[in-house]
């Protein structure tokens, strides 16, 4: 209970809900049917946002304030932004490629379709891949 009364509510977010995710040991903040937010100035900016909507805002307008105070903080230009685990990580992904989970290879493989200009090919953009996402997982010596 002490616990709780002072480190536990110095995390609170009014009108989100707060949790543990990874073992309890990371903080994250929940709202409804949202996926977790769990950076602790996102969780307050979007709660800022919800009284500002007022108190039954519609379903629509709290997805768009939630891309605009929790997403917009991971997303990378040129990839659509997604989640798995059951929301608690993001993921990018580019058309016909794999999921990226990595966000420094996501804005590495980024910059590099970016360096390829508009309409590259198929070819093109696997390359830029390999360069920046596969080679980070690639191991001397192994296949």
């Amino acid at each position: 209970k002490v616990y709780a009364e002072t480190v536990e509510a110095a995390y609170s977010v009014e009108g989100l809900a707060l949790g543990r995710i990874d073992g309890g040991t990371s903080r994250v903040w929940r709202y409804k049917d949202l996926p977790p937010i769990t950076d602790h100035s996102h969780a307050v900016a979007f709660a800022e946002g919800l009284k500002k909507l007022g108190p039954s805002p519609s379903a629509k307008a709290v997805e768009e304030l939630y891309a605009q105070t929790v997403d917009v903080n991971y997303s990378v230009e040129g990839l659509a932004l997604g989640r798995i685990d059951g929301g608690r990580h993001r993921s990018w992904h580019y058309p016909g490629m794999p999921l990226i989970t990595d966000r420094s290879q996501a804005e590495a493989f980024a910059k590099g379709l970016k360096k390829l200009g508009p309409s590259p090919s198929a070819k093109a953009v696997a390359k830029v891949y390999a360069e920046t996402v596969e080679a980070a997982y690639s191991v001397e010596g192994l296949a």
